[in-house]
């Protein structure tokens, strides 16, 4: 699985380098200072991109190998669930036209991470070109995104909703939320390469392990 999560993050950052000249235009054009001390959480938001790839990391972490489906459904499967908790932002656009009005809710806490982490293990049993992963496996993907918008926002989430909940105040129509997911996505390159690096160390510690337990075996057989 390792490499095919270091193929499908160099893809990423791909697609997320081809949107620089865009956002280079558009600083420019609004005359953006940037400040990166201020401004920092900001601009390490996580997009789908982002997500994308913590939610790759995750799973990589974790191990967790399905019993069926192929490498690209393996990937979609994992892409949705390390994005599903900004479904809310979809919900408020169809339901208010306004894509912060039910963002970091519900969906962005513990309690929905377990839920639909379930009901995706499950999910299988609809159609059988849906991957199977376990329970732990598909929850700790969802609430990837959940700690990854807590961790590097500096916007509050509804972690332990229903004791908390802290929807968003300001106003995202479709336009506003369609420009941000296609043009916004050169931020994420910075996750994208912090990933890469954690998953080639992740890769190095492994394999020392492992060597670890080959030489303790072969060391136990020649006593």
């Amino acid at each position: 699985m390792f490499d095919r999560s270091v193929y499908l993050l160099g893809g990423l950052s791909r697609h997320a380098l081809c949107f620089m000249p865009c956002i280079v235009m558009n600083i420019q054009s609004a005359g953006t200072t940037i400040r990166p001390m201020h401004r920092l959480k900001e601009a390490i938001m996580p997009l789908p991109i982002g997500h994308t790839a913590i939610g790759l990391a995750a799973a990589e972490t974790i191990q967790g190998e399905p019993s069926s489906g192929s490498r690209i459904e393996q990937f979609i499967f994992i892409t949705v669930l390390a994005n599903l908790p900004d479904i809310d932002t979809l919900i408020g656009l169809f339901l208010q036209g306004n894509g912060d009005v039910y963002h970091r809710g519900p969906t962005h806490s513990l309690l929905f991470a377990l839920a639909a982490g379930y009901a995706a293990s499950h999910a299988w049993r609809l159609w059988h070109r849906i991957p199977r992963f376990g329970f732990q496996f598909c929850s700790l993907l969802i609430f990837s995104h959940v700690a990854a918008d807590m961790l590097l926002t500096a916007s509050p989430v509804s972690l332990i909703w229903p004791l908390e909940s802290n929807p968003g105040t300001g106003h995202s129509g479709w336009l506003d939320v369609m420009n941000m997911v296609l043009f916004d996505s050169f931020q994420d390159i910075g996750i994208v390469f912090v990933v890469i690096a954690y998953l080639l160390l992740l890769r190095i510690v492994r394999s020392g392990r492992t060597r670890q337990r080959l030489f303790a075996v072969v060391k136990k057989w020649g006593k």
